[in-house]
């Protein structure tokens, strides 16, 4: 949206189906974009596959999807500036974090981000390269915390929370990421970004903060901390 407000030209790549594509622009398949004579000037990855409660799954689509769909793209459209969607997973923490931060993902999702960069950095001339906390915002994954929690809402009236809720999780609205990603876009030096939110949040404050925008919802403690 941002790039045709701009006036820009924009194409997409859909996976298997084109339902619940929104945006007015012209989308092909991985195949024919391949085979599409167009010199694209700037290519946002964005799509990847995350296996929500499984970080270790090794099915193969986590690898195709997340490191043979990058390499793909970069030796097809070696000219373009690669503007790539990664993720905070490639640190073994998420807290007290910056780009320059060792990289020590402790599980497989987060060594696919770590190898799609490295890609990146090696094959492409012009990039921006964006570690992203948890999106949230319409059309978001029903698997995280947050969406749990407003689903939990929605047909319980009760939010169920483990021990004190004191896990912290930084979340970042989509379209914010993507206005940090279309900007970065412009910029000619590489660059590693942080794509977060200024500060973090615990289980209990996201519960309390989604508690106050329903009527009589009610939040249940478990022992277990999750």
């Amino acid at each position: 949206t941002l790039h045709l407000q701009n006036k820009d030209i924009v194409y997409g790549i859909y996976h298997q189906s084109k339902h619940n594509l929104q945006a007015p622009i012209s989308y092909f398949s991985l195949n024919e974009c391949l085979e599409q004579n167009i010199q694209y000037h700037k290519i946002y990855l964005i799509g990847s596959y995350i296996p929500w409660g499984e970080w270790n799954s090794v099915e193969t689509k986590v690898w195709d999807s997340n490191v043979v769909l990058v390499d793909k793209l970069l030796n097809a459209f070696s000219n373009a500036k690669f503007v790539f969607a990664s993720s905070i997973s490639v640190y073994e923490s998420s807290l007290h974090i910056d780009e320059k931060s060792s990289l020590a993902c402790n599980n497989i999702y987060g060594a696919t981000k770590v190898i799609a960069e490295k890609l990146i950095t090696q094959k492409s001339d012009s990039y921006a390269i964006h570690r992203i906390s948890s999106l949230f915002g319409e059309g978001m994954s029903s698997a995280p915390f947050l969406a749990q929690v407003i689903q939990q809402c929605l047909t319980k009236k009760e939010i169920t929370l483990y021990g004190k809720a004191t896990r912290l999780q930084n979340y970042i609205h989509v379209k914010d990421a993507a206005q940090m990603m279309f900007l970065s876009s412009f910029h000619d030096e590489n660059r590693i970004y942080l794509t977060t939110f200024n500060e973090s949040f615990s289980n209990k404050q996201v519960a309390e903060t989604v508690q106050k925008c329903f009527n009589d919802v009610q939040i249940k403690y478990i022992k277990e901390d999750n």
